[in-house]
């Protein structure tokens, strides 16, 4: 666990609670600790959603929860209320991801593999670095009486 100063006051990310401390006092090794680090939004297309403390991660493996690894912009400066005088660059960062919805396989070409909770997407910087987005046949009719069994659809699916 890192403890992250900014002026009087240390920041430090634990089981994906944010927790102020004094600089230098003791962290407890809780299970799901892991390091953070102080980021601001950058200047592309798909920037960080705020300033604030997020984990370094190469897969979605690395986050906790409900938590997945994006590719997301951020500034170059590392201090809330810097001002950054460059866009940045990418970054790896564990974040939640998006709201999903129950969707089942279709009838038709290329169905979803398994019923289950799928995130919607346009392209794939809106999907988990360990996802893709792609178009799938869902069955628009799954709980409900009708005969429609085919609907394409755009959501986040495993490499």
């Amino acid at each position: 666990m890192r403890a992250l100063t900014c002026g009087l006051v240390a920041l430090v990310l634990s089981c994906g609670r944010s927790h102020l401390s004094e600089p230098g006092a003791a962290q407890s090794s809780a299970p799901f600790a892991r390091e953070c680090r102080l980021v601001e939004p950058g200047c592309g297309s798909h920037p960080v959603p705020a300033p604030g403390c997020y984990a370094d991660c190469q897969t979605s493996a690395d986050c906790g929860g409900t938590e997945r690894c994006f590719e997301r912009d951020v500034a170059a400066c590392n201090r809330p209320g810097d001002v950054c005088e460059a866009c940045g660059s990418a970054a790896r960062l564990c974040l939640p991801r998006s709201p999903c919805v129950s969707m089942s396989p279709g009838c038709g070409a290329e169905p979803l593999a398994t019923e289950g909770c799928y995130a919607a997407c346009e392209v794939d910087a809106d999907c988990a670095i360990d996802e893709r987005c792609a178009s799938r046949s869902v069955n628009p009719c799954a709980g409900q009486q009708c005969n429609a069994c085919d609907a394409q659809t755009r959501v986040c699916v495993p490499r």
